[in-house]
């Protein structure tokens, strides 16, 4: 079964989150403290760059909540989250890229 370590007020976290509902993919939901506190443990043994979301899939870790969005649509393409028409393809990808909308 997937793991998913997030914390919901995450907006990196959401966009996984809500991929897994949109699929009805089952996943274990670890939530990780966001306390502030640099260089703790239980984060780094996840992730050595110290953030979230990841993703274990059978032992398998995915870092960076895009890097994980594609993961579970190569993984799980259906239903597909991701337009098949070229020029919108590139617009998701765009607005992925920089991230301006959850700052």
């Amino acid at each position: 079964m997937l793991k998913l370590y997030h914390n919901p007020i995450s907006p990196h976290s959401r966009r996984v989150l809500v991929a897994l509902l949109e699929k009805n993919i089952e996943c274990e939901l670890v939530e990780i403290e966001l306390n502030g506190v640099p260089n703790r443990p239980e984060l780094l043994a996840i992730n050595p760059l110290h953030h979230i979301p990841v993703l274990e899939d059978d032992g398998f870790r995915i870092i960076e909540s895009l890097a994980i969005l594609d993961y579970l649509e190569a993984k799980y393409p259906n239903p597909s989250l991701l337009p098949t028409n070229a020029q919108n393809l590139a617009k998701v990808r765009m607005v992925h890229c920089h991230d301006w909308f959850t700052n």
